[in-house]
């Protein structure tokens, strides 16, 4: 989280901080951060209190993350839905996340099928790092992939016959 914060107590925000804790004492609650003056402090405890007191807190904001790597339709879970977006768009250019394009490249390849893989049917909140640079666990990924051509290689074959049949 990030805190926008009334250093001073004079009633004004004057200072963002990185808040990287929170605890319930007995006396109320306090939240941890850096107060970002120097290169080698510690950390620092503060009661939350509100503008007009030192360290009174402004303004706060936090960032969550919406998606597992591997969830492109960002439901929560990482399962043959995904994967069928991600066939869908296989080995296509200028892809999103959405698309399948797990670690940014703009390309739905072998890398966002290991994505996929190291985070396959892992409940909501887990993750195996998800995103860019993510290793699968090998075993799981080796079963995802040989399924993942196996599929791909019998919808090629059906599409073939039927570029074949006359119509």
């Amino acid at each position: 989280m990030l805190f926008l914060v009334d250093t001073d107590g004079n009633g004004s925000t004057d200072h963002f901080i990185p808040v990287i804790g929170y605890d319930a004492r007995a006396d109320g609650g306090y939240y941890a951060c850096y107060t970002t003056w120097s290169e080698d402090e510690d950390v620092s405890w503060y009661k939350f209190r509100a503008m007009g007191s030192a360290w009174g807190v402004g303004y706060a904001t936090y960032v969550t993350i919406s998606a597992r790597g591997g969830d492109a339709n960002r439901d929560g879970a990482i399962d043959v839905g995904d994967l069928g977006i991600l066939a869908g768009n296989w080995e296509s250019a200028g892809m999103s996340w959405e698309q399948g394009d797990f670690n940014g490249d703009g390309v739905v390849d072998a890398g966002d099928l290991g994505i996929l893989a190291g985070n396959w049917n892992l409940p909501p909140g887990e993750s195996s790092g998800g995103g860019i640079n993510n290793a699968p666990e090998p075993a799981g990924a080796m079963l995802l992939t040989v399924g993942f051509f196996t599929l791909f290689r019998r919808t090629g074959s059906k599409r073939a016959a039927a570029e074949r049949s006359p119509h």
